[in-house]
């Protein structure tokens, strides 16, 4: 098992560093403790992406957003693990998330 793969049995829960807004039908992550230079950093997420960080309440396991993002957006349990990986590692590497 791959590293991707064993963070699929991990509850995920957002960092409450983050501030979420929806504008204008797109929500928007504010990081309240990181900046670049002066300007603070804003993360755009997609409907996909929205619907996922929707469910990081820190019960959900990554394996449970793969079955809702299935069951939701009627794709393939392949393509629904490839993506919530790739949206848990971004999420992470930039501190928006926290593993428990």
């Amino acid at each position: 098992m791959n590293a991707s793969t064993g963070q699929l049995d991990i509850k995920f829960e957002k960092n409450p560093s983050v501030v979420t807004r929806k504008v204008a039908g797109e929500t928007i992550l504010v990081p309240i403790t990181k900046s670049i230079g002066n300007e603070p950093c804003l993360y755009t997420l997609d409907d996909t992406a929205t619907f996922l960080w929707e469910r990081l309440d820190g019960q959900r396991t990554g394996r449970d957003l793969v079955n809702e993002l299935a069951l939701s957006y009627e794709v393939g349990q392949e393509q629904a693990v490839t993506d919530v990986q790739a949206f848990l590692e971004q999420l992470k590497s930039v501190e928006l998330v926290r593993s428990l």
